[in-house]
């Protein structure tokens, strides 16, 4: 993304604020710029299940990005 890390994590934050987190147990990353930042989802939320655009769409992983 071009930001620090730290400051990536409050943006994620910010957007889950209210949400009840031990109510989930799968994340879709939806977003075409998503997979830049899987490992650090899969790090912050390690029980959920995470699927994003290179694990579901086959063409997303043409861009030399690991799967996951």
């Amino acid at each position: 993304f071009g930001a620090p890390e730290e400051k990536i994590e409050t943006y994620i934050d910010a957007a889950l604020t209210g949400t009840d987190l031990g109510q989930v147990d799968v994340a879709i990353l939806a977003c075409t710029h998503y997979p830049l930042a899987y490992e650090m989802f899969r790090r912050k939320f390690p029980r959920f299940s995470l699927f994003s655009m290179r694990s579901i769409i086959p063409w997303a992983n043409s861009s030399g990005l690991p799967t996951g």
